[in-house]
Protein backbone atom coordinates (compact mmCIF):
# COMPACT_ATOMS: atom_id res chain seq x y z
CA UNK A 1 0.00 0.00 0.00
CA UNK A 2 1.53 3.48 -0.78
CA UNK A 3 0.02 6.36 0.72
CA UNK A 4 1.26 10.14 1.33
CA UNK A 5 1.15 11.49 4.66
CA UNK A 6 0.15 14.87 5.20
CA UNK A 7 1.73 16.85 7.95
CA UNK A 8 -0.70 19.69 8.61
CA UNK A 9 0.96 21.02 11.50
CA UNK A 10 3.33 22.07 8.59
CA UNK A 11 0.69 24.07 6.72
CA UNK A 12 -0.27 27.80 7.70
CA UNK A 13 -3.64 27.11 8.45
CA UNK A 14 -6.12 24.25 9.21
CA UNK A 15 -9.70 23.93 9.41
CA UNK A 16 -11.57 23.18 13.27
CA UNK A 17 -14.19 20.42 12.26
CA UNK A 18 -16.35 20.22 15.07
CA UNK A 19 -19.94 17.94 15.37
CA UNK A 20 -22.38 17.74 17.53
CA UNK A 21 -25.19 15.21 17.25
CA UNK A 22 -28.31 16.06 19.24
CA UNK A 23 -31.83 14.65 19.86
CA UNK A 24 -34.61 15.16 16.73
CA UNK A 25 -36.46 17.14 18.84
CA UNK A 26 -34.11 19.83 18.80
CA UNK A 27 -35.25 22.99 17.10
CA UNK A 28 -32.42 23.39 13.92
CA UNK A 29 -32.86 26.85 14.17
CA UNK A 30 -32.07 27.81 17.71
CA UNK A 31 -29.25 25.42 17.84
CA UNK A 32 -27.90 27.14 14.42
CA UNK A 33 -28.55 30.60 16.45
CA UNK A 34 -26.43 28.66 19.90
CA UNK A 35 -23.03 27.41 17.65
CA UNK A 36 -23.43 30.99 15.91
CA UNK A 37 -23.16 32.56 19.41
CA UNK A 38 -20.45 30.68 20.08
CA UNK A 39 -17.79 31.41 17.90
CA UNK A 40 -19.24 34.79 17.33
CA UNK A 41 -16.13 37.51 17.78
CA UNK A 42 -13.99 35.11 18.23
CA UNK A 43 -10.66 36.63 17.72
CA UNK A 44 -8.68 33.07 16.81
CA UNK A 45 -11.13 32.53 13.96
CA UNK A 46 -10.15 33.40 10.64
CA UNK A 47 -12.65 35.70 8.68
CA UNK A 48 -11.90 33.81 5.17
CA UNK A 49 -12.67 31.44 4.43
CA UNK A 50 -16.26 31.86 6.01
CA UNK A 51 -16.66 29.68 9.25
CA UNK A 52 -19.70 27.26 8.27
CA UNK A 53 -22.29 26.54 11.14
CA UNK A 54 -25.13 24.05 9.78
CA UNK A 55 -27.23 20.93 9.75
CA UNK A 56 -25.48 18.36 8.19
CA UNK A 57 -26.59 15.14 8.78
CA UNK A 58 -30.31 13.50 9.89
CA UNK A 59 -29.98 10.26 11.48
CA UNK A 60 -32.76 7.69 12.66
CA UNK A 61 -32.26 9.51 16.53
CA UNK A 62 -30.28 12.50 16.01
CA UNK A 63 -29.39 15.43 14.11
CA UNK A 64 -25.88 16.29 13.57
CA UNK A 65 -24.63 20.09 13.25
CA UNK A 66 -21.28 20.73 12.30
CA UNK A 67 -19.20 24.10 12.97
CA UNK A 68 -16.55 24.36 9.95
CA UNK A 69 -13.60 27.43 11.89
CA UNK A 70 -9.95 28.21 9.77
CA UNK A 71 -7.27 29.26 12.41
CA UNK A 72 -3.35 29.53 12.78
CA UNK A 73 -2.21 26.25 12.95
CA UNK A 74 -0.53 27.31 16.17
CA UNK A 75 -3.86 28.39 18.14
CA UNK A 76 -5.74 24.75 16.12
CA UNK A 77 -5.88 23.43 19.36
CA UNK A 78 -6.47 26.50 21.81
CA UNK A 79 -9.66 27.22 19.45
CA UNK A 80 -10.58 23.58 19.61
CA UNK A 81 -11.06 23.46 22.99
CA UNK A 82 -12.37 26.40 23.50
CA UNK A 83 -15.16 26.21 21.10
CA UNK A 84 -16.49 22.94 22.93
CA UNK A 85 -16.49 24.18 26.21
CA UNK A 86 -18.69 27.05 24.86
CA UNK A 87 -20.74 24.89 23.33
CA UNK A 88 -20.89 22.96 25.89
CA UNK A 89 -21.79 25.58 28.53
CA UNK A 90 -24.54 26.68 26.56
CA UNK A 91 -26.21 23.59 25.52
CA UNK A 92 -26.04 23.02 29.56
CA UNK A 93 -27.72 26.82 29.67
CA UNK A 94 -30.40 26.17 27.32
CA UNK A 95 -31.26 22.48 28.04
CA UNK A 96 -30.41 20.83 25.17
CA UNK A 97 -30.30 17.28 25.54
CA UNK A 98 -27.83 14.85 23.65
CA UNK A 99 -29.65 12.01 22.08
CA UNK A 100 -29.64 9.36 24.71
CA UNK A 101 -27.28 5.88 24.01
CA UNK A 102 -29.71 3.04 23.38
CA UNK A 103 -28.96 -0.26 25.43
CA UNK A 104 -29.50 -3.23 23.98
CA UNK A 105 -30.70 -6.51 26.39
CA UNK A 106 -29.06 -9.54 24.99
CA UNK A 107 -30.44 -12.69 26.02
CA UNK A 108 -29.47 -15.91 25.51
Amino acid sequence: MNANIINYSAERFRRVDLIYQLGRDEDVEKIKGYLEACIQDDELIRKYPEPFVGLTAVGRDYLEFSVRLWVDTPSYWTLYNRINEKVAIKFAKENVLLPSTAIKNIQN
